[in-house]
């Protein structure tokens, strides 16, 4: 009960962001470039740029719902569940596309949502397993 209300807030925050009329980076864009030039003074690489961030951000927004999905779905349907969220990301894209002219819709986009998508799939995957091999390996005392 408690991964389906947790999908279900997921599915609600992501629907606010990707559907989101004005882009949401849009408040904080000043201030994410002012984090990039501290951190850039501190040793973080000058070629990394807002573009990265925004990128790795894509990666990012989809990690939990992968592994939601991966934890809810029967285990050996792990690829249903990647389906599932890169289904929910090119939907997104096109209602970005047909209905926020202020947004631009990427098919880049979607990939990057995919690369966070088959890491929260991966994490589920894993947590599922060791789940599963703490239940059968018998105590030894």
């Amino acid at each position: 009960m408690v991964l389906w209300l947790c999908a279900l807030s997921t599915a609600g925050a992501l629907t606010a962001v990707l559907l989101n009329p004005t882009p949401v980076d849009r408040p904080v864009y000043g201030d994410v470039l002012k984090a990039l030039a501290w951190l850039q003074t501190r040793g973080l690489p000058g070629w990394v740029t807002y573009a990265d961030v925004e990128r790795l951000a894509n990666v990012a927004l989809f990690i939990l719902p992968g592994l939601l999905a991966a934890l809810l779905l029967p285990g050996r349907r792990w690829w249903l569940a990647l389906a599932l969220c890169l289904g929910l990301s090119a939907a997104m894209e096109l209602a970005q596309y047909l209905f926020l002219p202020e947004r631009s819709a990427s098919s880049v986009d979607v990939l990057l949502n995919g690369a966070g998508a088959l890491i929260g799939v991966v994490l589920g995957s894993a947590l599922r397993n060791l789940g599963r091999n703490r239940r059968r390996r018998p105590r030894r005392y």
